[in-house]
């Protein structure tokens, strides 16, 4: 076969370095433009979004300044979940990374430890500097591998926010809904609130459940908003906590609540549409660049001498770069693309 392989690029006059060029600098190429693609899209799709929420925002802002005192409105304010780390020897950039990685594994709903993620990620960053250094040879690859191995795991865990949070988006107009005439029949935050959470599926019904069992506690409303207001981290959520504090003093504004249902439920074809494009395209690129491996080890079985090209010389060392740099720039974008916020 490889024969064969040598016989045909001797008939095209094309030789077998390039070859190797051109496989790597395609895959390199489509690693970087798939995801750049996907963000160019991504950035029509949040703006034909958001346009229609400008409005309705203005309305409730201007409510809350006219109907609260400065000091009593509730701010947005994000609280990480302290991490209780035993060795106090430990450096505080190290601490702070911890408490962020545990901040993120919670928002994910997955149950999974601190410690075996953080292992997991150690223990990758491990194999990637290894196959850069000793398969490979190439110190910069070791690096790209390395960065990359802590940024799968991130990318793995904002996925699973991100599904998360769509089905809290989709839940919401319903929600709303309930809140809506729960509210109208009896005009009590804490009451209607409660028969929503009822009716209401996870996982939004959890969120609504914790704010009643924190409202049951005696919990201040603010504190209660602003725990609400750090779970539903998206426009429309927020925009329902803010009525909300408004409503928990002043019921007239019961009618801001059909209209933020109606709004959610006119977006929702276009949400999903979004989303389910976005979805289609984050796999596209996750797939162009887990080609890299496969075709640099096709190219090695099919060119010989492919091997010793690639740790050798100067140009295929620098191919191989940038055929990994593409993976970690399609991670990086990747995780621009997911929206989250962590």
């Amino acid at each position: 076969m490889m024969r064969e392989v040598s016989q045909l690029l001797f008939t095209l006059h094309i030789t077998k370095t390039e070859v190797i060029i051109l496989l790597l600098a395609l895959a390199a190429g489509a690693g970087i433009a798939v995801p750049l693609i996907m963000l160019i899209q991504k950035s029509i799709y949040d703006l034909e979004l958001r346009i229609p929420q400008t409005r309705f925002y203005k309305v409730i802002t201007t409510l809350l300044k006219r109907g609260q005192k400065k000091n009593d409105l509730p701010a947005a304010v994000k609280r990480a979940l302290k991490l209780k780390i035993k060795d106090d020897d430990l450096p505080d950039w190290l601490s702070g990374w911890i408490e962020h990685a545990d901040r993120r594994i919670r928002k994910s709903g997955l149950k999974i430890p601190v410690g075996r993620y953080v292992l997991g990620m150690a223990l990758g960053a491990i194999v990637g500097i290894f196959v850069g250094l000793v398969v490979l040879k190439n110190i910069g690859v070791a690096i790209i591998l390395g960065l990359s191995a802590f940024l799968v795991p991130d990318v793995i865990l904002v996925s699973f926010m991100q599904k998360k949070r769509t089905k809290m988006i989709e839940q919401l107009g319903s929600a709303v809904r309930i809140f809506s005439a729960e509210f109208k029949d009896t005009p009590q935050v804490g009451r209607a609130l409660k028969n929503t959470a009822k009716r209401v599926p996870p996982p939004l019904g959890d969120v609504l459940s914790k704010a009643c069992r924190e409202i049951a506690a005696g919990y201040k409303k603010d504190t209660v908003l602003a725990n609400m207001m750090e779970e539903l981290e998206f426009e429309y959520g927020r925009m329902f906590v803010q009525i909300l504090r408004i409503a928990w003093d002043d019921a007239s504004v019961q009618p801001l609540f059909s209209r933020l249902a109606t709004r959610i439920a006119s977006l929702q074809s276009l949400m999903q549409k979004n989303n389910s494009s976005l979805a289609y395209g984050r796999i596209m690129a996750m797939g162009v660049n887990a080609l890299i491996i496969p075709t640099m080890i096709f190219v090695q079985w099919m060119v010989p001498g492919a091997y010793e090209f690639m740790t050798m010389h100067p140009v295929g060392r620098l191919l191989v770069s940038m055929s990994f740099l593409s993976v970690l720039v399609g991670l990086v974008l990747d995780r621009i693309l997911s929206g989250v916020d962590v």
